[in-house]
C-alpha cells in the first residue's frame, strides 16, 4: 500500500467530484433546467435528455483513447488535472444560464460533464497503483464513501440558496450562485488530489512520424484485438454493463417511483435523498473491508443477488414504512457494488494500460445508463413503474449469471501476462 496520504489525495477526488453529481447532474441544476431556464410549453425534458446523452456519447466515443494517450505519455495525473480544473470552470460557466438561455446551459452542462466523466475514470485507474490485491476493496470503498459524503456537503451548502424559492424563474439568481458554490468545493475539495496523488508510469518517447492521437488509436486497437488473453476482464464488463443498466435505472427513477407510487411530498424526497447518501457512504466504507476478508467475487455475486431480491420486495410492498426499510438497505449496497465493480477492474487491468481500461469502464458504465432508463421509461409508461422495477431486478440477475465464471485470480495472472507481452513488444 502507498502512503496514507497519497490514499487520501485519490480518495479526496471522489468527494470533490461528488458535489458536482448532486447539484448539477441529480437534484437542482437538472431541475432549475426544466423549471426555470427552459420556457413553458418548450420540451424541457427533451432537452435535458439530450445534454445528458450528448455528453454520454462523448465518453464513449473518446474514453478509452484518452485513457491510452495518458498511459502512453504517464501524463495520467496531467490530463487529471486539467479535465478536472475545465469542468470547474464550465460549472461556474452555469451562473450565466438565465432564465431563457437553453443553448447556453446546455453547451455548460454537456462540456461540465464530458470533462467530470474523463476525471472521473482517469482518478479511478490509479487504484491498481495505489493498492496491493489484498487492500482494493477498502481503499475502493474509502474513496466511494467520500463521495457520498461529499455530495452531501455540497448540498447543504447550497439548501439555503433553494429551501425558499424552489427551481423556477423566480428564483434564479440564487440557483445560479449555486453553480459558483459547487465549482468552488469541487476545486478546493480536489487540491489534495493534485498535491498528493503521483505519477507512478515512466512515460515513453513518441516515435519518429507518430501523432499521440494516433498512438492511442493503435493502443486501444492492440486490447480489443487481444480480447481472447483478457477473458475475464472483458466478462466482467459485460458484468458491468448489465449492473450499470439496473444502477442506472434506479438512480434516475427512484424519487419519481418514490413520488408516483409511494405518495411521497418533496420534503420526503430530499429526506430520501439525505438517508441514501448516508446509508451508502456507510456502505460503500463497511463493504470494502469485507470484501477483502470474503474475497472480491463472493462479496460482488452476493450484492447482486441481494439487489435483485430487495427490489422484487420494492415491487411488491405498499407500506411506506417497510419502503423506507428497503431504501435504506439498498442505499447500503449502492455505494457497495459500485465501489466492488471498480475494484475488480482495478484487479484485472495490466499496469501500463489502466487509463485505457478504465476508459472502457467508464464507456460501459455509461452506455447502461443510456439504455437502462429509456427502457424503464417504456416499461412504466405502458405497464406501470412497479413491473417496470420487477424489469429492471432481472438485470441484477442476469449479472450475477454472467459472473459465475470470471476468475478474480486468473484474471489477474492475465493482466500481468499480458503486461509481459507489451514489455516485449513495440513501445506503441
Amino acid at each position: 500500500m502507498k502512503s496514507k496520504r497519497e490514499i487520501f489525495g485519490w480518495a479526496m477526488f471522489d468527494f470533490a467530484n461528488s458535489a458536482y453529481t448532486t447539484n448539477v447532474v441529480t437534484v437542482i441544476f437538472c431541475n432549475y433546467f426544466t423549471q426555470g431556464v427552459v420556457p413553458d410549453g418548450s420540451s424541457a425534458n427533451t432537452y435535458w435528455g439530450f445534454g445528458n446523452t450528448l455528453s454520454n456519447l462523448l465518453i464513449i466515443l473518446t474514453a478509452p483513447i484518452i485513457g491510452a494517450i495518458a498511459d502512453f505519455s504517464s501524463c495520467r495525473k496531467r490530463f487529471l488535472v486539467i479535465s478536472c480544473l475545465l469542468c470547474v470552470v464550465t460549472t461556474a460557466g452555469l451562473f450565466f444560464a438565465v432564465p431563457g438561455a437553453v443553448k447556453l446551459a446546455l453547451l455548460f452542462f454537456v462540456v461540465s460533464n464530458y470533462f467530470f466523466l474523463v476525471s472521473e475514470a482517469l482518478c479511478s485507474s490509479f487504484l491498481p497503483d495505489l493498492a496491493e490485491p489484498h487492500e482494493v476493496g477498502r481503499i475502493s470503498g474509502f474513496g466511494w464513501s467520500l463521495g457520498y459524503l461529499g455530495g452531501l456537503l455540497g448540498l447543504v451548502l447550497c439548501f439555503p440558496l433553494i429551501s425558499k424559492g424552489g427551481f423556477g424563474a423566480d428564483n434564479s439568481w440564487n440557483l445560479r450562485l449555486t453553480n459558483l458554490v459547487t465549482a468552488g468545493l469541487f476545486l478546493v475539495a480536489a487540491t489534495p488530489t493534485f498535491l498528493f496523488l503521483k505519477e507512478h508510469a515512466h512515460g515513453r518517447v513518441l516515435p519518429p512520424g507518430k501523432t499521440y492521437v494516433g498512438i492511442g488509436f493503435e493502443r486501444v486497437k492492440e486490447t480489443l484485438s487481444n480480447l481472447r488473453q483478457l477473458a475475464d476482464l472483458s466478462l466482467f464488463l459485460v458484468v458491468f454493463f448489465l449492473t450499470s443498466v439496473a444502477l442506472m435505472t434506479v438512480f434516475s427513477f427512484s424519487s419519481i417511483y418514490a413520488a408516483q407510487e409511494m405518495g411521497f411530498q418533496t420534503s420526503d424526497l430530499l429526506m430520501l435523498f439525505i438517508c441514501l447518501q448516508l446509508s451508502a457512504a456507510l456502505g460503500a466504507f463497511a463493504f470494502g473491508f469485507l470484501q477483502d476478508r470474503i474475497g472480491l467475487k463472493i462479496n460482488f455475486q452476493a450484492l447482486l443477488i441481494a439487489w435483485g431480491i430487495l427490489l422484487i420486495a420494492v415491487y411488491a410492498t405498499h407500506s411506506v414504512k417497510i419502503f423506507w426499510v428497503l431504501v435504506l438497505v439498498l442505499g447500503t449496497l449502492l455505494g457497495s457494488v459500485q465501489s466492488a465493480a471498480r475494484g475488480i477492474t482495478a484487479m484485472f487491468a495490466p499496469p501500463s494500460k489502466s487509463a485505457e481500461i478504465f476508459g472502457f469502464w467508464s464507456l460501459t458504465y455509461k452506455l447502461g445508463g443510456m439504455i437502462g432508463p429509456l427502457l424503464y421509461g417504456a416499461i412504466a409508461d405502458s405497464r406501470g413503474h412497479r413491473i417496470a422495477m420487477l424489469c429492471v431486478s432481472l438485470f441484477f440477475f442476469a449479472a450475477f449469471v454472467v459472473n459465475l465464471p470470471v476468475d478474480i485470480q486468473r484474471g489477474r495472472q492475465a493482466g500481468m501476462d499480458f503486461e509481459k507481452s507489451l514489455s516485449k513488444s513495440s513501445p506503441s
